[in-house]
């Protein structure tokens, strides 16, 4: 008997493709069965799994060819090696197609080929659980497609991504792929599976010396893929110990590898393991992967977010009744890893947890055990999680050593200055003051938005240090001229200076060139009449760096200014830069900008066009104004396509009978907060209360968000800025109001 296998994965989902495959595939054939050894390459196809081949090769697009091949000579491989594919696209016409050659994406497969394999008894989707478990993640960049007309493309695949091979013997396959714009299916091939388990153990110790040796070099990266595919149990031994090892870190091999082994439990059972092992590191991640894994037996429970807390939270006390016994590394990243569950259960609660205070003041003594990127992660957008007095000497100890910047946006040490000013704000206090008085002037280990947090408008004492420090030498003697330092120094002047030395920016400011902007602003500020000329000559470019340093009027009068001239790149960044930083001052002109156009210009793709949405945007979405449904109406008459006035109506729609929609989640690491207001949308705690301030008292808001999804801060300073506007909010229940 042979069975028809097609691994589809666009429309729905794969366990419901996965059906369709089994209950329409299955038929007998009356093509011979396949020798077990044969004496020379023969393909010979099941009849019905040609049928199926036939009946997709006659939909192919005319004009365009697409072949299927082995790379190399190889025809015969073993359970779990690699197996590299090549699909070739050409075209026999004149259709002018172009073919996508991206080869990645974050999510860990790429979605536009669709396989065929034949018989299906022997191969699996080796990640049909993780994409069900809801894991996986944003695509990555691509490069420009290359037109057909050009010449053939050719586009490696690796079989082992979409097909795990679970039994020797030989296997028929073809491809549907829509790169080309319209699917399009290749020729039938065929390759030979050999079970080999000698091989199979020696590739994991192999793998394992590797990574042992260097796990940053091309070989070790391929290493790790390679381990991906085994499959084996060895494999999955190896995958939890390396899990292990990475900690923070996300290395997708390993965690698609997980997923993709043959003997889920054996993986379970190593994963399992690992929790109390004293040298493992257990991040987040890997509980989400042990997570996922439990739950592939039952990929549509009624309530996921109750059956993975059911699942993990097992997982959690293990791990947190270990973390004693583990060594200092591994205990850092595994209480971390716990933290985050309990703040998690505080945030659904709404009420702080003991034992999580008291795994907070632990991790603060194996704090800096942790990776530098776990480390910047939580002091960024996991603070919530971590904040406890006992990291005080421990943001102290990484500020003062003022390590470099290096690629990241920020530095270690800035990221643990602002953090002590939260914990303990006079002694960081302390430290700022040092740093902006130290001789030769503040370093860039510290960002100007990080040193300028003191409350103080000016700091005259400062004045001498700060002017000093612009003026300071290089280390060769040498005036200073890096951009970064020259950036940082000019930008706390125009911070903290006082009036009293606006002789020398004046002086600074004549001297320099491109950082002459931050000294801009604080001219702006402190001799308004002759800085204004200035800013009224400058271009666009120069004006936007103007608005990221400091927003004023005399940068908001500017940028209208370009917004009012005829050309429409430059009208559309400037009313991109209006749209977050004006005032609802700057309305009638961009109403008017928008009046402007001339529409029988707005040609799809044309500047115009874009120009055009992006005024109507800035009108409908600013943060700066809340606009209603009558005042929105107007737009519609400005539209002259489909696409405005589907945009204008989302809009509208959003204001039902006058009580528009308010959806808010809040997020247990940061204490962020991420939904929207009628039209409007937000990320930030203050872009809220902003967006709830600017409401017509009398609003009424409909809350369309679920108890359990807003943490019980959030709601109480929401029902506040209500009452102080006068807004009616008819929210849902708490959780513990709930029936």
């Amino acid at each position: 008997m042979w069975v028809r296998y097609g691994l589809l994965m666009r429309g729905l989902s794969l366990s419901a493709f996965l059906l369709l495959g089994l209950a329409c595939g299955r038929g007998e054939s009356a093509a011979p069965a396949v020798p077990t050894a044969p004496t020379a390459p023969t393909l010979v196809v099941d009849t019905a799994f040609a049928a199926q081949h036939a009946e997709r090769i006659r939909d192919n697009p005319p004009g365009l060819a697409l072949e299927l091949r082995v790379d190399g000579t190889q025809t015969q491989f073993r359970l779990g090696e690699p197996i590299p594919l090549i699909i070739t696209f050409s075209s026999t016409g004149s259709e002018p197609y172009e073919v996508s050659v991206h080869e990645y994406d974050r999510s860990g497969r790429m979605w536009s080929e669709t396989f065929f394999a034949d018989p299906v008894d022997d191969a699996t989707d080796p990640l049909l659980s993780y994409f069900r478990g809801g894991m996986g993640g944003m695509g990555g960049i691509s490069p420009l497609p290359p037109p057909l007309s050009d010449g053939p493309v050719e586009i490696p695949l690796t079989l082992n991504e979409w097909v795990r091979f679970d039994k020797p013997g030989r296997h028929q396959l073809f491809i549907t792929s829509d790169r080309a714009g319209k699917p399009a299916t290749t020729n039938i091939i065929e390759i030979e599976i050999k079970d080999d388990p000698e091989w199979a153990a020696a590739e994991v110790g192999r793998i394992r010396a590797v990574l042992a040796a260097d796990r940053k070099s091309d070989e070790a990266a391929a290493a790790l893929r390679a381990l991906r595919f085994l499959a084996t149990n060895d494999a999955a031994t190896e995958i939890a110990a390396q899990l292990c090892i990475v900690g923070e870190e996300f290395v997708s091999p390993l965690h698609l590898g997980a997923h993709g082994v043959r003997d889920r439990q054996h993986m379970i059972s190593a994963l399992e393991t690992g929790l109390a092992a004293p040298d493992c590191a257990v991040s987040g991640q890997y509980l989400g992967t042990l997570t996922s894994l439990k739950m592939a037996d039952d990929p549509t429970p009624t309530d996921w977010a109750k059956a993975s807390r059911a699942v993990m939270d097992p997982a959690v006390k293990a791990l947190d009744a270990a973390l004693d016994s583990k060594t200092p590394r591994a205990r850092a990243v595994s209480t971390h890893a716990v933290l985050a569950r309990m703040r998690k259960g505080e945030h659904r609660s709404g009420a702080a947890d003991p034992e999580a205070d008291k795994r907070r003041a632990e991790l603060a003594s194996v704090f800096e055990k942790l990776p530098d990127d776990a480390r910047a992660r939580v002091l960024t957008h996991e603070w919530l999680t971590i904040r406890t007095p006992a990291l005080t000497p421990v943001l102290a100890r990484m500020v003062r050593s003022a390590v470099p910047r290096g690629g990241r946006l920020r530095s270690l040490s800035d990221l643990a200055l602002e953090r002590w000013l939260d914990l303990d704000s006079k002694s960081a206090r302390a430290f700022i003051l040092d740093e902006l008085a130290r001789e030769g002037g503040a370093r860039v280990s510290f960002t100007p938005k990080t040193l300028g947090l003191l409350r103080e408008r000016t700091l005259p004492r400062l004045d001498a240090a700060l002017i000093a420090g612009a003026r300071a030498p290089a280390a060769g003697g040498l005036p200073v001229s890096d951009g970064a330092t020259l950036e940082l120094r000019s930008e706390v002047i125009a911070r903290y200076a006082s009036p009293a030395v606006l002789a020398d920016v004046w002086e600074l400011y004549r001297a320099s060139t491109y950082f002459r902007m931050s000294l801009l602003t604080y001219l702006v500020r402190e001799d308004p009449i002759p800085a204004t000329k200035i800013i009224n000559t400058l271009g666009f470019d120069d004006v936007r760096r103007l608005a990221l340093i400091e927003w004023s009027p005399a940068v908001q009068n500017a940028t209208v200014a370009h917004l009012e001239q005829p050309e429409p790149n430059r009208a559309d960044r400037a009313a991109m830069l209006l749209g977050t930083y004006a005032d609802p001052s700057v309305l009638p002109a961009l109403w008017k900008r928008l009046a402007a156009i001339d529409r029988a210009k707005l040609t799809a793709g044309s500047a115009e066009s874009n120009l055009h949405r992006r005024l109507r945007q800035t009108i409908a979405t600013s943060v700066a104004w809340t606009l209603t449904a009558k005042e929105l109406e107007p737009l519609a008459k400005h539209c002259v396509d489909e696409q405005c006035r589907t945009e204008v109506a989302s809009y509208l729609k959003r204001w039902n009978d006058g009580k528009p929609a308010f959806v808010l989640w809040s997020h247990a690491a940061n204490g962020g907060v991420t939904g929207w207001l009628g039209q409007y949308s937000f990320n930030t705690v203050p872009e809220l209360e902003q967006k709830m301030l600017q409401l017509p008292r009398g609003t009424v808001l409909v809350w369309g968000t679920k108890p359990d999804e807003v943490d019980a801060v959030i709601l109480a300073q929401v029902e506040a800025w209500a009452d102080a506007r006068g807004v009616i909010l008819q929210r849902p229940p708490l959780a513990a109001d709930a029936p």
